[in-house]
């Protein structure tokens, strides 16, 4: 959707008023009835254009409202467009020219190809020392739960050992004093 270009209102086509005569001094001398009366046609007159001119001037001031928080929307719009093609991985060939123009024989281009040949060597020995560690982390935990199942395995051998012989004292009737203590646990 293209960004609305703005629509620009120019002034209303309405005479504008005669502001003279609202500047006019305060006579000192008597006016007849007359006179009073076309002073006050000619008021009413201007003051009438004036509001015409302020209704206009309002609508336009709305109209450059509505047209502000519809462009608003849309910038709105434009930036989670915008955010949300961060994250994306360029490909190459928008690493290698950058959005500018490029000769592809000038050795800063070659140079270019060259760094992002080792970056892609670089990540791959990378990937590969790490599933190594991964796999000698993996085997290590597999002998730490060997070795800790034979630990729980002795343990439990020695403890229903020490459970015959406490039951072999009981029936002695050795003091419980004199027991031997429970194995102790890994």
């Amino acid at each position: 959707m293209p960004i609305t270009a703005p629509v620009l209102e120019g002034p209303p086509c309405i005479p504008p008023p005669e502001w003279s005569v609202a500047k006019e001094p305060l006579p000192q001398t008597w006016k007849s009835r007359q006179q009073l009366e076309d002073e006050i046609s000619k008021l009413k007159t201007n003051l009438s254009i004036a509001h015409q001119h302020v209704q206009a001037q309002d609508s336009i001031i709305h109209g450059v409202h509505a047209q502000l928080v519809v462009q608003n929307l849309h910038l709105q719009k434009l930036n989670v467009v915008l955010n949300t093609n961060k994250g994306k991985k360029k490909n190459e060939r928008a690493i290698l020219f950058e959005g500018k123009e490029q000769l592809f024989i000038s050795d800063t281009f070659s140079q270019k190809v060259e760094d992002q040949k080792a970056q892609k060597e670089a990540a791959a020995a990378k990937k590969v020392s790490n599933a190594a560690s991964q796999a000698a982390m993996k085997e290590a935990q597999a002998n730490l739960d060997v070795e800790w199942a034979r630990l729980k395995r002795n343990h439990e051998e020695a403890t229903n050992a020490w459970k015959l012989t406490c039951d072999a004292l009981k029936e002695q009737q050795i003091p419980k004093k004199n027991w031997p203590k429970a194995p102790t646990r890994p």
